[in-house]
């Protein structure tokens, strides 16, 4: 008889447990349900598609919220012209330096033809005084 009692308690337990666990489960839904409907109500008055129910002072508060989103924005968008205008100002200065590195490439080789020309030239002078 004891363990007949200790079975219907252990049964009774685990079903016990079970809806706790579904009481629990209904009270997370309900609170992401609620949760949810207060970021969309949030979003729609944000977006200016719901005002219904706001006070002025909410409406105030909402318009500085909104200028307060938008000098960010802005200052973003700021730093982005300015980065945007140094990697421009780069290409320009990269476009310009390069002809500039070709031109100094070549007079490197004319300085180099020169040198051994005026080599050549010393020693076929050092040759014709006939100091070798």
């Amino acid at each position: 008889m004891e363990e007949i009692i200790d079975g219907y308690q252990k049964a009774e337990s685990i079903h016990f447990d079970n809806l706790n666990s579904h009481q629990q489960l209904h009270c997370e839904i309900a609170k992401i349900r609620h949760e949810t409907d207060r970021l969309q109500l949030s979003l729609k008055q944000i977006t200016g598609e719901d005002l219904t129910g706001l006070t002025v002072n909410d409406l105030n508060q909402l318009e500085e919220q909104l200028e307060f989103s938008v000098n960010k924005v802005r200052t973003r968008k700021v730093m982005m012209e300015q980065q945007q205008e140094i990697e421009e100002d780069k290409i320009r200065e990269m476009g310009f330096l390069e002809p500039l590195g070709q031109f100094l490439d070549f007079r490197m080789e004319d300085l180099k033809f020169l040198k051994a020309h005026c080599m050549l030239s010393e020693y076929k002078l050092l040759e014709t005084l006939g100091i070798q």
